[in-house]
């Protein structure tokens, strides 16, 4: 059974989900574990982002999609920045969910 969303947000043209420490990266000794978030578009399309930390910094990306099966040496190589325009909207939609889950 899928684990529901902590909160869900409902735009005209989207619907995003945010599930808090949903995904987990083993990274050497460490557990690593991420928010995911994914925002789904009427025309289909979505953006499946997770927010993680960098060298102290609190940042949101998305996991590589690869061909091979092999694992990435550490997280920050197996992530990717979305462009900046995509970044700033994601962070937008994050925060409002994430404001839901403290109320």
């Amino acid at each position: 059974m899928t684990k529901p969303p902590d909160a869900t947000l409902k735009f005209a043209d989207a619907e995003a989900r945010l599930f808090v420490g949903a995904r987990r990266f083993n990274d050497g000794a460490k557990v690593l574990t991420f928010d995911e978030m994914i925002v789904r578009r009427a025309d289909g399309t979505e953006d499946d982002a997770i927010v993680y930390d960098r060298g102290g910094e609190r940042r949101i990306g998305r996991f590589k999609h690869t061909t091979n099966t092999g694992m990435a040496a550490n997280y920050a190589d197996a992530v990717e920045p979305f462009s900046p325009e995509d970044e700033k909207r994601l962070w937008g939609i994050y925060d409002r969910l994430l404001s839901n889950v403290a109320a």
